[in-house]
């Protein structure tokens, strides 16, 4: 098994796709983003969105210079991969895994009445 320490490395990245994920407030706070970590290679945090509640996590690809954004089912295996993922459209990937449905506007005025 590989060491998975966390190096200084790790948490610039993890500060970095925070920063990312900051130019978008409004969609990030809508997945109940909370519990944000560092782990290797990026981020991990905790999301309750529409279309999954549970741990995301999201690394850097530095042979690619993209990103890859992960989701779990409960037994801790990957759910879902999506790879390739250009800077500029990290929030919406995420978004996509996360909270965006096809009745997403009809959901949140039943949710929240607004």
């Amino acid at each position: 098994m590989m060491n998975q320490t966390i190096a200084e490395q790790d948490e610039v990245m993890a500060r970095f796709i925070l920063a990312i994920l900051r130019t978008d407030l409004k969609k990030v706070f809508s997945w109940g983003f909370q519990y944000p970590r560092i782990i290797k290679d990026g981020l991990r945090a905790y999301v309750a969105g529409f279309l999954y509640e549970g741990y995301i996590e999201i690394k850097y690809n530095g042979g690619k210079d993209l990103f890859e954004a992960y989701t779990f089912n409960d037994d801790g295996s990957v759910k879902d991969k999506v790879e390739d993922i250009y800077l500029d459209s990290l929030v919406n990937v995420v978004d996509g895994l996360v909270e965006r449905c096809e009745n997403y506007e009809q959901r949140v005025q039943e949710l929240y009445g607004v």
